[in-house]
């Protein structure tokens, strides 16, 4: 869309700029001191209709949040648009079709209305802020074309023309809640023509699979007087029905969960939804606009004379369809399902966040670490083209690749979180991922230069091929509470995490046809694995450092341990976790390994043993202590947060392990193809489970697989669907592998 004709437009020419924000600012620093605080705005725009429209299109960029109107209807169904970046290199717009919108208008008059919000482009010092700064005043970029069924055209763009006015919405903070006063009546001023601090910042269309929408409503039960449970543990917000006279104020307290009969809100000081009314004597309908969070309980205070007549849960999440489903006659792991379900789609909005509260920054190793087990719910094509893009745009000038991206915030030097090897990883392995189960290079083939840039940073942080800083295996289950590694070094995680890194490059370069760097990547391999070995390799006890299962599972996942010595690997993993009676240690970045080395090695017995124990902290003991959602640590404590995204890996073994559906990955070049061309039809049956059904639309088909076993599990069926442009291997439990094409199948054994 050509906006060359539309002049950015603010209320409020801009003041300070702060960006990257900073970190936990003071709020008696001087640069808070700096920031303006910004009244939100209202622009309007009105105008005749010249004829009768054949089409017409809308294409905004407001920044940071937007909410366009077209004769007082909300146009689009989508929240918190447009989509997050960093705001220096790219600033997403959106398009609508508001053909039905002008036709429908009467008298040929419309009002056009925009309404903003902070976002994170704009982050208010006032009330709890994990970061605070500004990118400049809230601004607006509005384009209209009109096709006329004459053949004539009108275009409406912002400019000079329109005007604004201080908008109801009082305050509004991302981290802090909003106050909508719906009584205020700002004045109309003439707009402010401006232009955004960096004009060279690209401006790119929003892809469908990355916006943010209310999904579902929500039932709150009253516990108590002003107090309020929704049952589930969600990202979203309320929408009341109140009544009362006009300038009287209702305020909402979200929680994630109560604490001696009341909400705590350790994860979101102080955040609150505050409405003021106007006095409709029908009563007034309100939602927030521009501001979450993550939340079960609501404490409502409403001033005398107010009556909260109804309050509703909206829970807001990915636009992205729903692809995979999964059900087993075990309801415990029905459960866990529900549990990390239910901690992802609180996660995903237009980037993927850590949790709803207190953060929703982009932590970047639970992209890759989380990737298949949400490919397995959800379409991510599209956000995960987009989630490369933001570390692209975050990539240091050094080759860098920061902890989160978007990177809002440039945490302390030294700290271990501005830049770590297992979260810089996700910039090789989130675009591999998507080219293998979507078939999409074109990550790889946009960002392979800076790919490689990210590699070579590694090797200049590396000392004889070992790289020994970061964060290591986060909230890991040591003698200590939760934090950085504790039972595994960071350098063994580290370098452990650069191999696979650089023998998934391998493979790029190949795809690409860049031989010389192929055979680059392939020699620092080769390398690297010598001088682990050398390094970690303590003998046939622990075989690698002090036996961690986290450092024998990434050893065993990433292909570094050598013939020798796989075996003696497997057995100490299964060991360790036997010793704890089936306990897990592994903490954020290892306990995928440890799911997928024990999958991948037919252990999977272990890991069904490893999550039917309550008694250990774990998902079962997680929900045995009223978790509706996947918390942040193993133990559930209650001073983290009880919503976070970073532990749902096996998400990806029920629908691969014990739902049995995989891709079988290629030795040579996939081509253009998606992996999903060749399907494996392999469930590992355990314990006492005697059934799992399981679905996914893979970018081929939908592939099933309805898998049976009598109680004595002395025999039973599989039955597979098998999509077009799709055969697979049918892996039976009785040895024989079945070599089949598209369509239903089915298999007794």
């Amino acid at each position: 869309m050509d906006f060359s004709n539309a002049k950015w437009i603010a209320m409020d020419p801009d003041s300070t700029i702060l960006f990257p924000h900073i970190h936990l600012l003071n709020a008696k620093s001087q640069e808070a001191r700096s920031l303006k605080v910004y009244a939100m705005p209202t622009f309007y725009k009105s105008f005749n209709i010249d004829g009768k429209v054949r089409k017409a299109r809308a294409y905004i960029c407001g920044m940071g949040q937007y909410e366009l109107f077209i004769n007082k209807d909300k146009v689009g169904e989508y929240f918190l648009t447009p989509g997050w970046t960093k705001y220096d290199k790219e600033m997403l717009y959106n398009e609508f079709d508001v053909t039905d919108l002008l036709r429908k208008t009467a008298k040929k008059h419309v009002d056009i209305k925009v309404m903003l919000g902070g976002g994170m482009y704009d982050i208010p010092i006032k009330g709890y802020h994990k970061m605070a700064g500004s990118c400049g005043a809230p601004k607006l970029l509005f384009c209209l074309h009109i096709e006329y069924k004459d053949g004539k055209t009108r275009t409406i763009v912002s400019d000079e023309s329109w005007t604004a006015e201080e908008s109801p919405v009082r305050y509004s903070s991302i981290y802090a809640g909003e106050w909508h006063d719906a009584g205020f009546n700002g004045k109309k001023e003439p707009v402010v023509v401006t232009k955004p601090k960096w004009p060279a910042a690209s401006l790119i269309k929003q892809q469908a699979g990355t916006f943010v929408k209310v999904n579902m409503e929500l039932p709150f039960q009253k516990l108590s007087s002003g107090l309020y449970d929704m049952r589930q543990n969600c990202s979203g917000i309320v929408r009341i029905k109140v009544k009362g006279e006009k300038g009287r104020s209702i305020v909402l307290r979200p929680a994630e969960i109560l604490k001696n009969g009341s909400i705590y809100q350790k994860c979101m000081p102080q955040y609150e939804w505050k409405y003021t009314l106007k006095g409709d004597k029908g009563g007034e309908t309100w939602q927030p606009q521009f501001s979450y969070t993550g939340f079960r309980y609501v404490e409502v205070e409403a001033e005398e004379g107010v009556e909260l007549m109804e309050l509703t849960g909206l829970h807001t999440t990915t636009d992205a369809p729903e692809v995979g489903t999964f059900e087993c006659s075990d309801t415990l792991f029905n459960k866990i399902h529900t549990l990390i379900d239910w901690a992802v789609r609180s996660n995903i909005v237009s980037i993927t966040t850590d949790c709803p509260t207190r953060e929703k920054l982009g932590w970047q190793e639970q992209n890759h670490l989380m990737a298949y087990s949400m490919m397995y719910r959800y379409d991510m094509h599209a956000l995960m083209n987009k989630i490369a893009d933001d570390m692209a745009a975050s990539q240091h000038a050094n080759g860098a690749i920061p902890t989160i991206a978007p990177e809002y915030t440039m945490f302390e030097p030294g700290s271990g979180f501005e830049d770590t090897p297992e979260w810089g990883a996700s910039f090789i392995l989130c675009p591999w991922y998507t080219y293998l189960w979507y078939g999409d290079d074109s990550a790889i083939r946009k960002h392979y230069v800076r790919m490689k840039k990210y590699i070579n940073y590694l090797v200049g942080r590396s000392e004889n091929g070992i790289l020994s800083y970061g964060l290591g295996d986060w909230f890991d289950m040591g003698p200590n509470r939760p934090g950085k590694a504790q039972l595994t070094s960071v350098a063994l995680s580290a370098t452990a995490m650069f191999y696979y890194e650089l023998t998934v490059m391998e493979k790029v370069a190949f795809h690409l046809g860049k031989d010389v760097d192929r055979r680059y990547f392939s020699g620092l391999a080769d390398d690297v694995k010598k001088v682990f070995n050398e390094k970690f390799y303590t003998g046939p006890d622990k075989v690698y450092e002090n036996g961690s299962q986290t450092g024998l599972a990434m050893v065993l996942y990433t292909g570094l341990v050598t013939d020798s010595t796989r075996l003696q690997t497997l057995d100490a993993l299964v060991r360790d976790i036997e010793s704890r009676d089936y306990a897990l240690t592994a903490g954020d970045v290892g306990f995928r390994y440890v799911v997928q080395a024990l999958q991948q090695n037919g252990r999977s017995d272990v890991i069904y043993k490893m999550n039917v124990n309550d008694k250990v902290p774990g998902y079962a003991y997680q929900m045995k202590k009223g978790a509706t959602s996947l918390t942040e640590s193993w133990q559930a404590y209650d001073n983290v947060s009880n919503n976070h995204l970073m532990l749902g890996h096996l998400m990806e073994w029920l629908y691969s392990g014990l739902g049995g559906i995989m891709f079988k990955e290629p030795a040579n070049d996939l081509g253009k193809e998606s992996a999903w061309k060749h399907i494996v039809i392999a469930p590992q049956m355990v314990g006492d489970i005697t059934w799992a059904k399981t679905s996914l639309n893979t970018p081929n088909g939908k592939v099933s697989c309805h898998w049976t076993r009598n109680t004595a599990n002395t025999g039973g069926k599989i039955d597979v669907c098998i999509p077009d442009n799709s055969d697979a291997e049918i892996h039976l439990p009785d040895g024989r592998i079945v070599l089949v094409k598209p369509g239903s199948h089915s298999f007794s054994f």
